[in-house]
């Protein structure tokens, strides 16, 4: 079976730390939607990019380079 680092990453986020039990579902819920929130700002950001990143290591174009 394949792991995801995430799956983990996301099952330690739901650890408290004081009590080390499991945070309740009704405060955990934040974590993962935020974590789900800024994969899709990113995604979002690499797709609709009006001006290119060329200071990064990878550098983005901007999406008028991309063909329709």
């Amino acid at each position: 079976m394949e792991t995801c680092a995430l799956v983990y990453f996301i099952g330690v986020l739901g650890i408290h730390l004081q009590e080390l039990a499991y945070w309740t579902p009704y405060a955990f819920t934040l974590a993962p939607s935020a974590l789900i929130w800024i994969g899709r700002l990113i995604l979002l950001e690499y797709a609709f990019l009006l001006q290119a990143y060329s200071y990064l290591k990878m550098p983005w174009p901007a999406r008028i380079q991309y063909l329709d």
